[in-house]
């Protein structure tokens, strides 16, 4: 079970209260991300531009930040009888 700290206006912070020595799991995206590659893109320009995602940050400049952490794969599903994606986080 973890704690919450208010860092920054409007966004909760989630801390663990165990393991916050170990370094940060980068994790690779599914094999499924390489489907559209622009698609994914776009999703991420137009989900910061609505503000529900952050910016981009370099592991020492996150780590500085929030203390160690694990990244969420990327990943494509097809959506049915269509030529469209779905975006999923692992």
């Amino acid at each position: 079970m973890g704690t919450y700290d208010i860092q920054y206006p409007g966004r909760l912070r989630r801390r663990s209260q165990r393991n916050t020595e170990k370094p940060h799991y980068p994790f690779e995206n599914h094999a499924s991300s390489q489907l559209n590659i622009d698609f994914i893109d776009q999703y991420i320009i137009s989900e910061q531009n609505a503000g529900r995602y952050s910016r981009a940050y370099s592991i020492p400049e996150l780590e500085s930040l929030i203390g160690p952490f694990r990244t969420s794969p990327l990943g494509l599903v097809p959506k049915p009888h269509s030529m469209k994606f779905r975006l999923v986080q692992d």
